[in-house]
């Protein structure tokens, strides 16, 4: 029998594909019932959280981290109800340690996204993608592109999501668009690029390699390219010029992430 699932109103963007995904139905104060709670960002999540009697896995985001206060960390850990904490990466998990919440970690896909290692064509000029928010823009990377682009001529930067000012041919501003077109669009490139020093596993990140591409990340993952340096950067968008075949690793992150869904949804 399949758990219910809580997502916070500050990820309701990926509340109709998550709910597909998982195949569950949401949760609305039922206190006994096994439940998944995605997301730990406001006082709300966190109340519905400690009234919970019932069996509960908490699945931390990524951004929620950062606005989790000691106290707010006391009264999740300390005062509801046997729970069991999840996150996405090891610097997730190091906030958390700070905090004295001890989180599995659990990389996850969201969305319904299918592994597809044939829409890998190498290329000597390569295309990587960036999503942003507005006014989040730095956070994710956008200006180290901006800094970087004339280094790297033959790699093409697609951005989405938000808008930007740039003085590079090689940077192309795409907005916000729609997620079927941004799906389809990305299965011509060969790299997400993700700059962010705290985050969750990103779904560009999860697609990317999906597609048996070559991801970069600034965090640390297993079988996946990262930087800690601008020069370490330079040089992995380099190399994307010597990748001759699709991404071996696609199949193994695609049964991880299956499997991974199927663990935080057992109990």
């Amino acid at each position: 029998m399949l758990p219910l699932v809580r997502i916070s109103s500050s990820i309701s963007n990926f509340k109709e594909d998550l709910l597909g995904r998982t195949k569950c139905k949401e949760w609305k104060w039922n206190i006994f019932t096994p439940t998944v709670f995605f997301g730990v960002y406001h006082w709300l999540d966190i109340l519905r959280i400690v009234i919970h009697r019932g069996e509960k896995k908490v699945f931390f985001c990524g951004s929620d981290i950062l606005n989790l206060t000691r106290f707010r960390a006391f009264i999740l850990d300390g005062l509801s109800f046997d729970n069991k904490f999840y996150c996405e990466n090891g610097i997730e998990q190091k906030l958390l340690l700070k905090k004295e919440i001890f989180a599995e970690i659990l990389p996850m896909i969201f969305t319904d996204f299918e592994l597809d290692e044939s829409s890998f064509v190498p290329s000597r000029t390569p295309h990587v993608y960036l999503t942003a928010h507005e006014g989040r823009q730095a956070e994710y990377g956008w200006a180290l592109v901006e800094e970087i682009a004339w280094m790297v001529p033959d790699v093409t930067f697609h951005l989405y999501g938000a808008s930007w000012n740039t003085k590079h041919k090689n940077v192309i501003i795409h907005g916000k668009v729609p997620k079927r077109q941004f799906n389809e669009e990305i299965k011509g490139y060969h790299a997400a690029l993700r700059c962010n020093e705290v985050d969750g596993f990103s779904e560009i990140v999860a697609k990317s390699i999906l597609e048996g591409q070559y991801p970069i990340t600034r965090i640390k993952y297993f079988d996946i390219d990262n930087y800690e340096t601008t020069n370490e950067l330079l040089y992995k968008l380099e190399q994307l010029k010597e990748k001759k075949f699709s991404n071996v690793e696609s199949i193994t992150w695609y049964t991880r992430l299956q499997e991974n869904l199927n663990q935080l949804l057992t109990f």
